[in-house]
């Protein structure tokens, strides 16, 4: 049997004091009208409020963190993952033309920022920022399958992070690895697909959603 050590897994913490100023938007485009005059500004104040720049991931074209001077806009097609309600749902983007990086996120409002929900996000939204990591889940004491711990990984440690689909029962149905130490990615997402979150309920109906999870792994020889 494995033995993972008392530090076998850790929610990813988001530290700000380490990241980069975030991508405030001077001025945000909207092109169509949405339910609420305010919607458009209040969608992004709900991302910058839980999505901060990465400073640690450099873009291949500049050789640069990602900027702060992209262009926010909000679409005007209702994203697929939005729930039948009465509360505005918008897709909000950051993009940035000359690096290639086209950042988007799918916002219900709820009546306030801090309720408000980031609903799913694209895999540059989860590669180049660091996201508050909001949905509760946990992580079976016994798994199956036990990941298999390749040898080379034994006495080391990693950060993986990863995007994950998760149903509206709150079973993780699909894991994208974004960000991560070549070493640990299959070993980290074998657990990832065996977490468990508790089911997002909207107006009294559960819902699927997309979200970021990052895990921190600590491996030890089995004494």
């Amino acid at each position: 049997m494995n033995h993972y050590g008392i530090s076998r897994f850790f929610k990813g913490v988001l530290v700000f004091a380490c990241l980069a100023p975030s991508a405030a938007p001077q001025q945000i485009e909207s092109d169509a009208s949405i339910p609420q005059p305010s919607a458009a500004q209040e969608a992004v104040s709900v991302v910058l409020g839980q999505a901060k720049i990465d400073p640690n991931v450099i873009i291949g074209k500049t050789g640069r963190p990602l900027a702060t001077d992209g262009k926010w806009s909000v679409s005007k097609v209702s994203p697929q993952l939005c729930p039948k309600t009465d509360n505005p749902c918008v897709r909000v983007l950051y993009k940035l033309q000359d690096a290639g990086v086209s950042c988007e996120w799918t916002v219900l409002l709820l009546g306030t920022i801090e309720k408000s929900l980031i609903l799913d996000l694209s895999d540059d939204a989860a590669l180049y920022f660091t996201n508050h990591e909001t949905f509760h889940y946990t992580i079976p004491k016994h798994l199956n399958p036990e990941p298999r711990i390749p040898p080379q990984i034994v006495k080391a440690s990693g950060r993986v992070k990863m995007l994950v689909q998760v149903a509206a029962s709150g079973h993780v149905d699909n894991v994208t690895v974004i960000s991560g130490s070549n070493l640990f990615r299959e070993y980290t997402a074998t657990i990832a697909k065996q977490v468990m979150y508790d089911p997002l309920f909207v107006d009294g109906v559960a819902i699927p959603h997309r979200t970021t999870l990052t895990l921190v792994q600590k491996i030890e020889p089995a004494k």
